[in-house]
């Protein structure tokens, strides 16, 4: 990986000390790896929602789901069940008796294991200005900063993040209005709604941007 992702802690570090956003992109096991540097400490935070993959995930989730041994032999055919033991280096045959087992081992393969490299060398970049060392002391305060945690959407979030231009037309005043009155009148479903038209995404964008503009929502102004 040639040290990109240590360069990339460095950033990060450098960002959260002159009071920059963070790197809220993470699954909350490889923040605890993170903070340990231990790889059974974060398997003790992982999840089958954390397998990034949705062909993998549903695989796990229907071996999660077997209840016999009938049912099991037809899942063991499968062939991305069969990929993810032999990537994960499980060699254990697989029965009910050894199910949680290899489920425990594929979810720590994919989440962990898979991106130890990477994340390594985030740690070590991370140790830049002591940021690695103030994550380990208190890391229920870098929670939110290294991993997403979805905030419903209120109109007051909606419109707090609304940048209009400083001169307006009547015109466009009354767009404004308008836009306020629509946004105070919507239920959260329906501001979701709303970011996806205007972003491409449900949320709030909570990211570091490779705009100019971070943390600034646009709303295309459209004349007809």
């Amino acid at each position: 990986m040639s040290g990109m992702f240590e360069m990339v802690g460095k950033m990060i570090a450098h960002s959260l000390v002159q009071g920059g956003p963070g790197f809220p992109c993470l699954a909350l096991p490889c923040f605890y790896y993170l903070v340990t540097g231990d790889v059974m400490c974060a398997l003790t935070y992982c999840d089958v929602w954390d397998i990034p993959y949705p062909i993998s995930r549903n695989i796990v989730l229907q071996l999660m789901d077997v209840t016999g041994d009938d049912e099991l032999g037809e899942l063991a055919k499968n062939g991305e069940l069969i990929n993810l033991l032999a990537n994960c280096g499980e060699t254990s045959v697989l029965q009910m008796s050894t199910k949680g087992k290899i489920i425990q081992s594929v979810v720590m393969y994919v989440v962990i294991s898979k991106r130890k490299m990477a994340l390594d060398q985030l740690r070590k970049g991370l140790n830049t200005l002591g940021v690695l060392d103030e994550m380990s002391k208190h890391p229920l305060l870098f929670e939110g900063v290294f991993t997403f945690k979805p905030v419903e959407l209120t109109p007051a979030i909606v419109k707090e993040r609304l940048k209009y231009p400083d001169e307006l037309s009547d015109q466009a005043q009354e767009t404004k209005k308008m836009m306020n009155r629509f946004v105070d009148q919507s239920s959260s479903a329906r501001l979701m709604q709303l970011m996806q038209y205007c972003t491409g995404s449900k949320m709030m964008p909570s990211y570091i941007s490779s705009s100019t503009c971070t943390f600034t929502l646009l709303i295309p102004y459209l004349q007809w």
